[in-house]
């Protein structure tokens, strides 16, 4: 998955309906990552799919993200839209 693809497959409406039923199932003290400073759309979402691997898997390169590290995305907003549309695409 190359990035300008991620980009042109984000759609804002749809992440809105992921990250509210994905809500549904976190608790809200899950979404907490201490020093780290993530969304809380998107911390929801990490913590939906990975749980307490969330952490670290911020840290991780990702294949699925050209081997970026996730935690590097969050530093842009088109950063944080390719991290919307990856966790999107993560198999339940």
């Amino acid at each position: 998955m190359g990035f300008e693809v991620s980009l042109k497959d984000y759609h804002e409406d749809h992440w809105l309906k992921f990250v509210d039923n994905c809500s549904k199932s976190v608790v809200e003290s899950e979404i907490e990552f201490g020093d780290i400073s993530v969304p809380k759309d998107i911390a929801i979402v990490l913590n939906y799919r990975l749980r307490n691997h969330a952490r670290t898997w911020l840290f991780k390169s990702v294949p699925a993200l050209d081997n970026v590290k996730p935690i590097d995305l969050l530093n842009s907003e088109e950063g944080k839209n390719i991290l919307r549309v990856a966790l999107m695409r993560m198999p339940d």
